[in-house]
């Protein structure tokens, strides 16, 4: 955790978070905590860049929020890893 001093798990998993989501203000700025306590300056101010710019983008946030809560397969195609149905096919000469 944070508070008992595990810098590199946290950052890790602040890391991890945001692999997933990329926007989550939150993963940034408690990254540039973690990246403050290793005193990773250079690090600690890039989260904070972002950290701010997320904040200032949060009104256009409610508005495409409630848009994608109604089309899920937009944020689905958006992930860097997502799943697609595979059709069977009928195809001869494939063993797959």
């Amino acid at each position: 955790s944070l508070q008992s001093g595990h810098n590199h798990d946290a950052e890790k998993a602040f890391e991890h978070v945001l692999a997933v989501d990329p926007d989550d203000a939150p993963a940034h700025y408690n990254l540039m905590q973690v990246y403050t306590r290793q005193r990773k300056i250079t690090a600690a101010r890039r989260e904070e860049a972002i950290f701010k710019s997320l904040q200032e983008d949060e009104p256009l946030r409610s508005l495409r929020d409630p848009y994608l809560k109604l089309h899920p397969e937009i944020v689905r195609e958006a992930q860097p890893i997502h799943i697609h149905e595979l059709k069977h096919s009928t195809h001869a000469g494939t063993n797959e």
